[in-house]
Parts: C-alpha cells; sequence; structure tokens
C-alpha cells in the first residue's frame, strides 16, 4: 500500500480491490532502548508494557499473504 499511496488513481483502485476479500488486522508491540532524551522516554514508555516501545502494525489475508506493515507508533499511543 506505501508504494501506490501517493498516487491517488492506484491507491484508489487498491482500495476497491481490498474490499473483495477478509483481512486480519494485528499489532505487535517491540521493545526499544531507552531514548536518552527525557521527552522522548515519554513518548515511547508503554505504561502497560512497563518499558519503552514502540508499536507496529500489519495486514494480513487469511490464507497468510502480507499485505503490508504500517508505520510504528509511540509505545504510549495505543
Amino acid at each position: 500500500m506505501e508504494e501506490v499511496e501517493n498516487d491517488s488513481e492506484k491507491y484508489q483502485a487498491l482500495c476497491e480491490k481490498l474490499c473483495e476479500y477478509e483481512l486480519i488486522v494485528d499489532s505487535a508491540e517491540q521493545a526499544i532502548e531507552r531514548p536518552g532524551d527525557y521527552q522522548e522516554q515519554k513518548k515511547y514508555y508503554s505504561g502497560k508494557k512497563k518499558m519503552h516501545t514502540i508499536k507496529n502494525q500489519f495486514i494480513v489475508m487469511p490464507g497468510g499473504k502480507d499485505i503490508g506493515l504500517f508505520s510504528s507508533f509511540y509505545g504510549k499511543l495505543s
């Protein structure tokens, strides 16, 4: 999806094709080293995991074909 994000015509065509399928959306939280700057630490600290993390969201088709990995999010964000 990221390859066609900037081309609105191709992006629209891809979205229409994907509407025909059931997709599985999941996410994973990954531990990272604690950032040196305190303000950065606050962004990445996950209170749930009690560590500094980033969260990745990905989409796969039921057969296991990977559709895409979406941008990482700060550990603090849901």
